[in-house]
């Protein structure tokens, strides 16, 4: 009864973590272009609560589409939590709002809530959250960390992404993807997404 009372509690334990993952597909890697997505966010008048399930959302984290984002050749942090029911979610939210702090706003952050904004999680192969994308000015995934960062890791991955400089030849978005502007009440709009790869937890 106690070997199996054990075995339960370890189920428990590492369970979530096993469906923590994201897609190692072409367009998810370091590397690689971010996918143009026309992410939903507050219009004129709306609640924040409407986007973000956080006590006290912060409207700033809300304000852009990545497409938007992509085609002014802009960097940005790209971060999936959900406060709601992860309190490592909230510290990676503050620690984020701490570095654009720090750097004087020299990047935009883009926060997607998983009961917000499910279709952008399903568009990009993200399970699980914390995760915390860095976008260069050229569009291109610069790092990509699971759950809560430590100060000097990401604070080097955020040096690396505001060094880059937009080059001539550019694209506004991946070759082949044409960001859609969304309907009334849509999350998003996205290229047709390439045959999912394998995922790692």
């Amino acid at each position: 009864m106690r070997r199996a009372a054990v075995t339960v509690a370890l189920l428990a334990l590492f369970l979530p973590l096993a469906a923590c993952g994201i897609d190692t597909e072409k367009s998810n890697r370091v590397g690689s272009h971010i996918r143009p997505i026309v992410n939903a966010i507050p219009g004129p008048g709306e609640s924040l609560g409407t986007y973000c399930t956080a006590y006290n959302p912060d409207p700033e984290l809300h304000n852009h589409t990545i497409a938007e984002l992509v085609a002014a050749h802009t960097p940005f942090i790209l971060l999936f939590g959900t406060p709601s029911h992860c309190t490592q979610c909230q510290n990676q939210i503050d620690t984020v709002r701490g570095y654009r702090k720090q750097y004087h706003n020299a990047f935009e952050v883009i926060h997607i809530d998983q009961y917000k904004n499910s279709e952008v999680y399903t568009a990009l192969r993200v399970k699980g959250d914390p995760w915390t994308f860095l976008i260069d000015a050229n569009g291109v995934i610069e790092a990509i960390y699971p759950g809560v960062t430590t100060w000097d890791n990401l604070d080097g991955a955020i040096k690396k992404m505001l060094a880059v400089q937009r080059t001539p030849d550019a694209p506004s978005a991946p070759p082949g993807a044409s960001p859609v502007p969304p309907p009334a009440k849509a999350a998003l709009s996205t290229a047709a997404a390439p045959a999912p790869a394998k995922a790692h937890s």
